[in-house]
């Protein structure tokens, strides 16, 4: 017999690995196809979020019929969505199976009881460093910056910094979300000295802001609609604006550059009582999966799967620069929406 003949240890271990890959893959394909045929029998998943309305209904269009379900959603802003799961249950009545909005929220459900732990096949397409070690990836960050009108305002005379939004040019052409009224905009002035450096020097900004006299406004998307109308011209706003008004038309540009900015991640959750068990975990697979990502990111969201981006000049920089605002309690909000309405009424 030839030395040819004879298997080598390499090969031995490449035919041990390939045995081991294959038996794997078969195992996974097994574990799908049961997931799948006990979610059919179920028949249905119900998911709450506040997602925009038109990707949800996608989300959920594409699952049904990829999976041949009858999927729903609720959606509302992220206090009607807690509020709305809290209530059910409390009351023992839950009629959704998963639930999926930001940060805040899904840490108070979670410590409330309301979720259960699902660690899903599909985390693996996430870096370490946006999971969870409850809740899974941190799916999309809604992210906020300065924004501007570029038909009336050259790139190169924009702002640079928050730093330049002090400049008395700006005064009485800037716009905000307010923070005494806004949750969001609460959250992102209390985050502020996390990328100045101190409190002290946030706290200083922030008056010297208020002096410059900016339009105050209810949420982060009128303060957008003023400045593609160029009322006021320059504002605090969510980035992704700038993709999903540019089939409008919108002149809307950002400030590039930025050494961090500041936001909100948002995870998904399976119901610690969800009628249809399941049914939502396919879905949480779903969800997390390249489709469904690249359904948000194409629609402007900033998503957190390797290499998918929207289509914003510099996406992968603001990533990089995200930082996650500050936690909050409502005696928190309380106590600083009460102090901004003081700055900000003078």
């Amino acid at each position: 017999m030839t030395g040819k003949n004879i298997p080598t240890k390499f090969t031995a271990s490449l035919l041990l690995c390939s045995i081991v890959f294959f038996a794997g893959l078969v195992a996974a394909h097994a574990q799908d196809a049961r997931l799948i045929e006990a979610a059919q029998k179920e028949g249905s998943v119900i998911g709450y979020t506040s997602l925009d309305n038109d990707i949800a209904k996608a989300q959920m269009d594409l699952f049904n019929s990829k999976y041949k379900l009858k999927g729903s959603f609720f959606r509302g802003n992220t206090t009607v969505v807690m509020d709305r799961a809290m209530a059910e249950f409390r009351a023992g009545k839950v009629t959704y199976d998963v639930v999926y909005t930001s940060n805040e929220a899904m840490r108070f459900l979670k410590d409330q009881g309301l979720f259960a732990s699902y660690a899903s096949p599909l985390n693996k397409n996430f870096d370490k460093d946006v999971i969870d070690p409850f809740f899974g990836p941190r799916y999309r960050m809604v992210i906020l910056g300065i924004l501007y009108n570029r038909k009336l305002i050259k790139p190169e005379d924009a702002p640079k910094s928050y730093d330049d939004l002090l400049d008395p040019k700006w005064k009485g052409k800037l716009v905000s979300p307010d923070p005494s009224l806004d949750a969001t905009a609460t959250a992102w002035y209390s985050s502020l000295h996390s990328i100045m450096g101190s409190k002290q020097k946030a706290d200083n900004w922030i008056k010297r802001f208020a002096d410059q006299k900016p339009a105050l406004v209810n949420s982060p998307r009128p303060a957008m609609t003023q400045i593609v109308s160029g009322e006021k011209p320059v504002g605090i706003s969510y980035i992704h604006y700038v993709a999903t008004q540019s089939d409008t038309g919108a002149p809307l540009d950002y400030v590039k550059g930025m050494p961090a900015y500041l936001g909100d991640g948002h995870y998904i959750a399976l119901s610690a009582k969800a009628p249809r068990s399941n049914a939502a975990k396919l879905f949480i697979d779903y969800f997390l999966g390249r489709e469904s990502m690249d359904l948000m990111a194409k629609e402007g969201y900033f998503v957190s799967q390797r290499g998918v981006y929207p289509p914003v000049p510099g996406a992968e920089q603001v990533l990089k620069g995200f930082l996650q605002m500050v936690s909050m309690t409502d005696n928190d909000y309380r106590q600083k929406k009460n102090e901004f309405k003081k700055i900000f009424d003078k």
